[in-house]
């Protein structure tokens, strides 16, 4: 049994900041294989254009594993074991070597990409399509480098990388990691299936795991009151990045009627001209980053404010405390929101702080919501 060194990808984000990887970042690693195998294969039918067929058993006589997690950031070092001594393919070529070579072709494949030049060059267009399935668990502000022998400079792979790579396969669809909210509209224990119907009125159907079973059926017999879940698994998307079905459901919750994404959803929906006939819609691109900052800064046990669209086009988040009177109006585009808070059994006592949100004034919104509902309780 042959063992050789074959990646160091090295995992970049917040979440690999403490030399760690999320295990849903393993289901990328294990695609590896199959993309490096079948890169290979591609690679030896390249040599030899006068046979159709690999030698039988190349897949089931290699092996890649995941050796150890070195230093920075977070780097897995993935090992090809060769389960053969030798592995002879025609005119006695070894066939490890196409195997060996398969990460320099998959680097100048993210390179070509990432520089607007044609990946085909390097990797045919179904090799392509496995990055439909390899990256899905990365994060927008996530990334994974790939070095190779010969070149000091690594090559970045993210999302922006992989939705590329993915429109010049031969994919017409892509699927994607997916956090989608709505309403269970119906559910078939005999068929073990159910629709998620989303604010705009899109009906996704989905397969039903038992695992997620009683989560369904209480959301479906609350259909009519307005229960919401959250749904995380795996949706195909069309080329235009609209959801269009459900592939894999991984967990489902009940959502509180004031759940930040929830209520932000709803603000998504609207379109400019929302005040009658006045009014600039908040942007998506711009509710997205709120969601992803409630979520990222603000601890969940914390009590939700109500949310309201302004007239600007930002957003005003609202709580009570007792007597207190708190606001906070948030400028997506500048990311920077205007903090009131007013006694309302004491005109005098009253706040005003002008916050950017992209730095430590987040942590200062944090800790004085944290005090206010802690006077409310006392």
């Amino acid at each position: 049994m042959n063992k050789y060194e074959l990646l160091k990808p090295r995992f970049v984000g917040g979440r690999f900041d403490d030399h760690e990887v999320p295990l849903e970042t393993l289901r990328d690693i294990a695609v590896l294989q199959e993309m490096i195998v079948e890169i290979a294969k591609w690679k030896y039918r390249e040599a030899h254009p006068e046979r159709q067929r690999v030698p039988r058993g190349f897949a089931a006589q290699v092996e890649l594993r995941l050796a150890r997690l070195d230093e920075g950031s977070a780097v897995p070092v993935v090992v090809v074991v060769f389960l053969a001594a030798q592995l002879a393919g025609a005119e006695g070529e070894p066939e490890c070597d196409y195997i060996k070579e398969a990460p320099t072709a998959l680097f100048h494949a993210i390179e070509a990409v990432n520089n607007g030049s044609n990946p085909t060059e390097y990797l045919p267009q179904h090799v392509l399509s496995y990055f439909d399935r390899f990256g899905r668990s990365l994060r927008d502000d996530e990334a994974v480098e790939f070095t190779i022998a010969g070149s000091d400079t690594p090559v970045c792979f993210d999302q922006r990388s992989r939705h590329r790579l993915i429109q010049r396969s031969a994919a017409r669809e892509q699927s994607d990691e997916v956090r989608l909210r709505g309403r269970i509209c119906e559910a078939d224990q005999h068929k073990h299936s159910f629709n998620l119907m989303l604010h705009d009125g899109t009906r996704l159907p989905a397969s039903l795991p038992a695992s997620q079973l009683e989560s369904v059926l209480e959301a479906f017999k609350g259909f009519r009151e307005g229960v919401y879940v959250e749904l995380r698994g795996v949706a195909w998307k069309d080329a235009s990045g609209r959801v269009i079905r459900i592939e894999e459901v991984h967990h489902i919750d009940l959502l509180d009627p004031l759940d930040v994404g929830l209520q932000l959803d709803e603000l998504r929906a609207l379109g400019d001209g929302w005040l009658d006939g006045k009014g600039s819609a908040p942007t998506a691109e711009g509710v997205d980053w709120l969601t992803e900052w409630f979520e990222r800064r603000v601890p969940p046990s914390a009590a939700p404010p109500r949310f309201y669209p302004t007239a600007e086009g930002g957003v005003r988040a609202e709580w009570m405390f007792g007597r207190q009177d708190v606001s906070l109006d948030i400028d997506l585009a500048a990311r920077r929101g205007q903090w009131h808070r007013l006694n309302l059994d004491s005109d005098d006592d009253e706040e005003e702080r002008s916050l950017n949100l992209d730095t430590d004034d987040a942590i200062w919104l944090v800790e004085r919501l944290r005090q206010l509902e802690g006077g409310q309780r006392a």
